[in-house]
């Protein structure tokens, strides 16, 4: 990273309509934690000088939830969704004399790691002092994603959005994830340049990136992982989050000296403490709350939740365990 300070702006006004619930989109859960929280775990890693969090007017309650990072966000209301680029204009009143870097991410795309964060803020202190950083990626899939459109000198030309690409721009598979880190001296007068003459009829954040280059900026990107950039919009996609994320606490339970018979069958919460040499047998949930001390076993089937379990106990098969229980 670069030694400027870094405030993170987190766009989480969207209404999350193909999730078809009354529960904003940001605070349904994976592994038992509303996704932006775990959005947040990672930024509060890199130590960012400020954390925006951009709402709709209706999502009061999302500002509540944030809360329980015990870390100070401020929010600001986007009072009429028109786009990222019109959420993003949103937070010039408190940040229109900042002049490090913003860091722009999204809290529908809860699995990006601190280090991709670094490591798109790194790229920021280049020799050429871009204007534009953007996080691209190439998937296994990249109908619906807007592309980069990368110059003769490797720097990044512009972002096309998908509904707005010709054939040509479409045979490009280097898509846009959306994040981004801007330089905060000049991004609020390149914004203010934004059309919405487009497709969508919105203000695109992606748009920056020709404005800056035809203010004479340099704009840049770096290449994220797929897996990272998972965006929830339905509860398709939700369900997808939730097996990347399992099979993430399943690793690290395995590096950690557990044994897992059967991987795939095993559940964790995101605050799921498993100690040295335990043995967990198939079909097992653990909900919030649960510790387990090293060398115990757990066989197959068993519902824990709110748990403390001492060593070398055996647990099981088909137990139930409730709130409170201290085994």
């Amino acid at each position: 990273m670069n030694g400027k300070d870094t405030a993170v702006i987190i766009l989480a006004a969207g209404l999350g309509k193909r999730m078809n619930s009354s529960i904003p989109k940001v605070l349904h859960p994976l592994a038992g934690r509303p996704m932006l929280l775990h959005l947040l775990d990672s930024v509060i890693e890199i130590s960012p000088t400020r954390i925006i969090l951009v709402i709709g007017p209706d999502m009061i309650s999302v500002g509540d939830r944030v809360t329980e990072t015990g870390c100070q966000i401020e929010t600001v209301i986007q009072e009429e969704r028109l786009g990222t680029g019109h959420a993003l204009q949103q937070t010039e009143k408190i940040l229109g004399d900042f002049d490090g870097n913003l860091l722009i991410l999204y809290g529908d795309s809860p699995l990006i790691t601190s280090a991709t964060m670094r490591a798109v803020l790194t790229a920021r202190s280049e020799k050429s002092n871009p204007a534009v950083v953007v996080l691209g990626f190439y998937p296994k899939d990249s109908e619906g994603y807007g592309r980069l459109i990368i110059d003769a000198s490797g720097n990044l030309d512009r972002i096309v959005e998908y509904k707005d690409a010709e054939d040509q721009e479409i045979e490009s598979n280097l898509c846009n994830s959306g994040v981004m880190a801007l330089d905060g001296k000049v991004i609020f007068n390149f914004l203010s340049q934004l059309s919405d003459n487009n497709a969508s009829d919105e203000f695109y954040l992606t748009d920056i990136v020709k404005l800056s280059n035809e203010n004479g900026r340099t704009c840049l990107f770096v290449e994220g992982n797929e897996e990272e950039l998972v965006g929830v919009n339905s509860r398709k996609e939700l369900a997808e989050a939730e097996t990347i994320m399992q099979n993430q606490f399943r690793d690290a339970v395995l590096e950690n000296g557990a044994t897992l018979i059967d991987p795939s069958s095993v559940y964790f919460s995101y605050d799921t403490k498993i100690g040295r040499d335990v043995v967990i047998g198939p079909n097992v949930f653990f909900g919030l709350g649960v510790t387990v001390c090293d060398g115990v076993i757990i066989k197959a089937f068993c519902h824990i939740e709110g748990t403390s379990i001492e060593k070398n106990a055996i647990i099981g098969p088909f137990a139930r365990l409730r709130p409170g229980s201290e085994i």
